[in-house]
């Protein structure tokens, strides 16, 4: 069966990240168009590609050269598109599965522990500076802490919730719905904050701080969501 870019487009997520939406998704679209026409590559695989392009980036982190750092960003990259591809290659084909779903969730969680401990401990190897751990910890707490809120209103389907607010935000809300954006950050700008901007830049120890600063709003704005529905 020969797929066309309208079928990849259904497998799209409704409503997704900004940086997903404006930068992975046209990437990724047709990378999974380009697998699912002419491999047999399985989601799964992909998955372990992106897995292991996460595992090289962090390597180049904890080596904390300016130039490790940016090709530890290319690589980052390169594996968070190669990461949009495999649930959209299993929806077009019709391979979903609950042990692909957790495969991904667990390469995920682990491509993100590898690439936050390579940055963040490739930098205190340079300086000493604990204050990198206090921030790092910081941010491993609290991403954990929001993926567990998000899993729950998942598997409770109480994930599209969405906060009530008449008037000109409400407007707006739904205007960006309606071009697939999300109406706040997600852990894809954080993340995208924390291995693509701040190694680019070096700037190690306010990206991290930033970082810190962004999930507690997200952690605030999940939290009066999970208030809602309970």
């Amino acid at each position: 069966m020969r797929y066309n870019y309208t079928d990849v487009k259904k497998t799209f997520k409704p409503v997704d990240a900004w940086w997903t939406v404006a930068i992975a998704d046209p990437i990724a679209g047709r990378l999974t168009l380009f697998l699912a026409n002419y491999t047999n590559i399985t989601p799964n695989i992909v998955t372990v590609f992106a897995f292991t392009l996460s595992f090289a980036a962090a390597f180049l982190f904890y080596q904390a050269t300016p130039i490790s750092l940016a090709l530890g960003t290319l690589l980052f990259e390169i594996g968070f598109i190669f990461d949009c591809v495999d649930g959209k290659l299993a929806r077009l084909k019709g391979l979903g599965s609950k042990q692909g779903e957790i495969i991904d969730f667990l390469f995920d969680r682990l491509g993100f522990f590898l690439l936050l401990g390579g940055l963040m401990f490739g930098q205190f190897r340079l300086s000493d500076n604990y204050e990198i751990l206090m921030w790092g910890f910081f941010i491993i707490f609290f991403d954990n802490f929001i993926n567990f809120i998000s899993l729950y209103l998942k598997i409770e389907d109480k994930s599209s919730v969405t906060l009530s607010v008449r008037n000109i935000f409400g407007k707006t809300k739904a205007l960006l719905n309606q071009r697939r954006l999300a109406s706040f950050f997600t852990t894809v700008e954080v993340t995208q904050l924390l291995f693509f901007f701040t190694p680019l830049t070096t700037r190690i120890q306010p990206g991290f701080l930033f970082a810190s600063l962004a999930y507690l709003l997200l952690t605030f704005y999940l939290l009066v969501k999970l208030k809602k529905v309970l």
